[in-house]
């Protein structure tokens, strides 16, 4: 498996996603969310290879996307809507395609109010192909206004959980959360946590 599998994969893990909102920390609230979503690579990734604690070549890169999140659901108490930056790094056995990836996002909603979700993200990844792949894993953010007074981002208590399946292609990655269930298989990995340098 070559290092052109990673180019998809690098940010893939924000792409589809299964998911609930935890309402305002004035009282308990569960609202269901979903949300198509697509973006594409901002520049190539920047990558690397080491030989791994199994003696078998693992390959890493480090990716950059940015697109948008089309929300398809309504009454939850922060939009999931608007412009998606993510910053990604996976890592893969080259031989087997199979890895892990992990990153931060920031979603930046479609409101007139100045807000944000920002979070992070760690999937289990497969590549089906040299420049394919898919994976599954979980999304955990927080709702943030920005308070113009006091010049910060204050959080409202308001939080994004949510279980993530995606799928990529050379260009950039694509999918949805919530709604029906998707089509990626289920995906698990007994990993060290290391990455190359």
């Amino acid at each position: 498996m070559k290092k052109a599998l990673l180019v998809g994969l690098t940010g893939a893990m924000v792409a589809s996603w299964v998911t609930f909102a935890l309402a305002k920390a004035t009282g308990p609230e569960a609202d269901a969310a979903a949300a198509t979503f697509t973006a594409q690579y901002t520049r190539a990734p920047k990558q690397a290879t080491c030989s791994g604690e199994d003696a078998q070549t693992y390959a890493r890169a480090v990716s950059k996307l940015s697109g948008s999140s089309h929300e398809t659901t309504s009454g939850a108490d922060f939009r999931l809507t608007g412009k998606l930056n993510v910053n990604a790094r996976v890592t893969v056995n080259v031989a087997t395609g199979l890895g892990w990836a992990e990153g931060t996002f920031t979603l930046l909603p479609s409101t007139t109010r100045r807000d944000r979700v920002i979070g992070s993200i760690q999937a289990v990844v497969q590549a089906t192909s040299e420049t394919s792949g898919v994976g599954r894993g979980f999304v955990t953010g927080t709702y943030q206004v920005f308070h113009s007074r006091t010049g910060r981002w204050v959080s409202s208590g308001d939080r994004l959980w949510a279980n993530a399946e995606f799928s990529q292609t050379r260009s950039g990655i694509d999918g949805s959360f919530g709604g029906s269930s998707g089509s990626t298989s289920d995906l698990a990995a007994e990993i060290t946590g290391f990455t190359c340098k």
